[in-house]
This record gives C-alpha cells, structure tokens and sequence, in this order.
C-alpha cells in the first residue's frame, strides 16, 4: 500500500502505529524527520499513535535519541523539525526545560520567536552550503541558546549555571560532555564576537563553530550578517579543523 501514500504524500507506517512505536520508540523521530524533510503530511492514526507514545522514548537508547535529534537538526528542516516535535509533545520528554520555554511564549518576551528563527536561519545556512549544515556544537548551542539564557539570567555566575543546565542535557538526553563543552564555550564568547574581540581566539579550533551561532542568533534577531562574515576573515586556514557533518541521505 506504499504508492497510495506516496500519492497523497502521506507518513504511514508499515503495520499498526501504536506496535511499531512500542517496538522501537527511534520510529516516531524518524517520522519527523521524513515529514519535515519532504514536507509529507502525518496519517491521522500514526499522528495519534505518536502523540500517545512520546513517553516510550523514556526507555529508548539516549545516544541514539541524541544522535536523531542532530539528524533533525541537520537536515535541512530544522523548523518544522522542532515544531512537530513540540507539536506532539516528544519534545517534553527529550527537551523538557525548551518545551516549557516554548509553552510559555507571553513570558519570553519573544525569545519563543527567535528560537524558532534560529531554526529557519539553519535551514538556510545550510541550504546556501549546498546542504552541509553548521558544526554539531553550534547547531546545539542554537537550539538551546533561549532557555540557557533564561537559566543564567540573575546568576552571579552565568559560566556555572549554564554548565549545570548543560549537565541535565548530559544526564538526560546522552549529550555528549565533548559537545555540551564546546556548547559552553561558544556561548560564553558571543558577547567577545560581538565587540569583534576575537584575536585570542583564533587559534581555538571551535572559532568557526563559535562564528555560526553568532550569526544564527543575529539571523533571529533580524541582524545584518556582514559582521559574521568580517569575523571568518580572521580565521585562520581550515587545516585539520573539525567542521560539521554533512547531510545524510
């Protein structure tokens, strides 16, 4: 029964929704993915299963739910990734301190829109690159950069509650401690970015990452993107750097 679904551009899953999702709770991001890469609708009934079973991603593997959501993140769609995960609530079990972020918008006083700009202004950076998508660590640091902001706001200490906000993701999500370091050090230098104050950064081979979430946030902000491109001038040749991943089939 596939071409019928492929003729109404419709995720359907092979068998009754609700078993395969208990089965293999991977199964319900990767409708996501499909979805919100080929701009598919959901079946009604495997939309319901979905919503019903967020909470069996409990029990799923955190590497391979970590390594999904940067599949998400990766692919091109990361806005309407993000917004049926919330949608369907899988967000409130992988990302609970984000989704009460987003539930909550009248309290952001817009933070709620720049995260979802972030979201557009990875989908066209990485289209401008033919598909690559910026480094794993900026991507992280764009996702989670709101509500980070809203856990250090009033902290005498912002570098220390954001490495406590960063170890819940660690704990929880199977975030990487190499990842959720670059995270913390990205963001710790975007105000140095700003006053383009990046001299002694050069020779930090996460600069480039650090550059990318700089200009994901002035996207969401509505900012020029010249100053982003003045601060990879100063980077040094690309020799042996970590760049990010490409796009998966």
């Amino acid at each position: 029964g596939g071409m019928h679904d492929i003729k109404r551009r419709t995720i359907d899953t092979i068998g009754i929704p609700s078993v395969r999702f208990r089965e293999d709770p991977i199964r319900l991001l990767r409708a996501v993915k499909f979805a919100a890469r080929r701009d598919l609708g959901i079946d009604p009934n495997v939309y319901d299963a979905m919503v019903a079973h967020v909470d069996e991603l409990r029990r799923a593997s955190k590497p391979r739910i970590f390594e999904e959501m940067l599949r998400l993140l990766r692919g091109g769609a990361a806005h309407r990734s993000m917004w049926l995960l919330w949608e369907v609530g899988a967000m409130s079990v992988m990302l609970p301190e984000l989704s009460a972020f987003l539930d909550d918008a009248e309290a952001t006083g817009g933070a709620g829109d720049r995260f979802w700009r972030s979201m557009s202004a990875i989908d066209l950076i990485t289209k401008e690159r033919n598909g690559v998508p910026p480094d794993d660590a900026a991507l992280v640091a764009a996702l989670l950069r709101e509500p980070i902001a809203e856990a250090c706001t009033g902290e005498p200490n912002p570098g220390d509650a954001m490495l406590e906000f960063l170890e819940a993701m660690v704990a929880r999500l199977g975030l990487t401690r190499r990842i959720a370091d670059l995270v913390r050090r990205i963001l710790m230098v975007q105000g140095r970015l700003a006053k383009r104050q990046v001299a002694k950064l050069t020779r930090n081979e996460w600069l480039p990452a650090a550059i990318d979430a700089f200009e994901i946030h002035a996207m969401a902000r509505g900012q020029d993107r010249a100053l982003s491109s003045e601060l990879r001038k100063e980077i040094p040749p690309p020799q042996g750097r970590h760049r990010g991943r490409s796009r998966e089939a």
